[in-house]
């Protein structure tokens, strides 16, 4: 089933969303979208890709169309995987930037007006979008922010990759310039992984010099939903598997660097405390044997993340919030630096 809306000219942002029994979850996503779309009714397409949900996706989808939302829908004839519903969601984009947002995600108010100004700017290859979780109420759970500049631009993929790390692979937060992806350009080359979209986002990090990130909040991350894979498969080695394709097609590995010492430091340590937590059979030695292969020659390994597998779990939080108070300091001289290296700000 596909129903499509004519469309005369390029758009500028395609907002696609990849779906699958969520009604509910969609229906709150296409209401934010249709509250901020008429100002940019020309220059947003907004595409939902189906990936053959039996309930009630389409009568939601048909109900916003009739009510004015132009959405191009796809519906998928087989349930292709999550993966590759998010390639089909890419390869569909018309816009010359494209966000694909998950369907259980939501853009807050104003959040269009924002990312179409800064789009409008100029040329960025990547746009990373601040988000924060919830877990039920977007409006009520919403952080309070202190950063003092909204925009900050960044002409070094290091230095990009360093700030955004792993939030690099959260779907709903990056915005890519699809005009910098060639034709023929094999999107589906990670599409088993649960990260196919790091495909196109790697592809565009190192070869384009600007890229940016929006401090403002303007997405809200359902919390506590991890889609089924587990976390040291995907994003110890999958996330391995990808990076050294890159090495392998000629990006230095020392760019990665950044990576994986996020990787290490902080977010392998708060999700696997987190699991300890909640879980009473834990298996610390499964984790370790799938890890340590892919980390154990690096000394942070051993003072990062193997005591939170091994210690008792009294001693590991408090190892953990040692480990936090450490990272917070590495921050602010982060900050501290980059306010100082020439990245402009506004």
């Amino acid at each position: 089933m596909v129903i499509c809306i004519a469309m005369n000219t390029r758009p500028l942002l395609t907002i696609a969303i990849p779906s699958f029994n969520r009604c509910r979850e969609l229906s709150l996503l296409l209401g934010q979208i249709r509250n901020q779309f008429d100002e940019y009714r020309k220059e947003l397409e907004v595409i939902v890709s189906d990936n053959c949900s039996s309930d009630e996706t389409s009568v939601v989808v048909s109900s916003f169309i009739e009510d004015g939302l132009p959405i191009r829908y796809f519906r998928n004839e087989i349930n292709v995987g999550s993966g590759a519903n998010v390639v089909r969601c890419f390869e569909l984009a018309v816009g010359r930037y494209v966000l694909i947002v998950g369907d259980d995600d939501l853009l807050l108010d104003g959040a269009l007006s924002r990312i179409m100004s800064v789009l409008k700017e100029g040329d960025i290859g990547l746009l990373y979008l601040n988000a924060y979780p919830f877990l039920k109420d977007h409006r009520n759970e919403r952080p309070a922010s202190f950063r003092s500049y909204d925009l900050v631009r960044y002409q070094d993929p290091s230095e990009f990759l360093a700030r955004v790390s792993i939030n690099l692979s959260f779907l709903s937060s990056v915005i890519v310039n699809k005009s910098l992806v060639p034709m023929g350009f094999d999107c589906s080359r990670f599409s088993s992984s649960y990260l196919p979209q790091l495909n196109w986002i790697f592809y565009i990090l190192f070869r384009w010099p600007s890229h940016a990130v929006l401090n403002q909040f303007v997405i809200a991350g359902r919390a506590n939903n991890s889609g089924g894979y587990g976390v040291c498969q995907v994003f110890g080695a999958n996330l391995r598997n990808i990076i050294d394709s890159f090495v392998q097609d000629g990006i230095p590995e020392e760019v990665f660097e950044p990576l994986h010492a996020s990787m290490i430091r902080s977010f392998f340590p708060k999700h696997l405390l987190d699991l300890r937590t909640s879980r009473h059979n834990f298996a610390d030695e499964s984790f370790h044997r799938t890890l340590c292969p892919l980390y154990g020659d690096r000394l942070d390994y051993w003072i990062f993340l193997y005591p939170i597998l091994r210690l008792p779990s009294g001693l590991a939080k408090i190892w953990f919030f040692g480990l936090r108070c450490v990272n917070g300091f590495n921050t602010v001289i982060r900050l501290i630096r980059d306010r100082f290296a020439g990245i402009s700000r506004r």
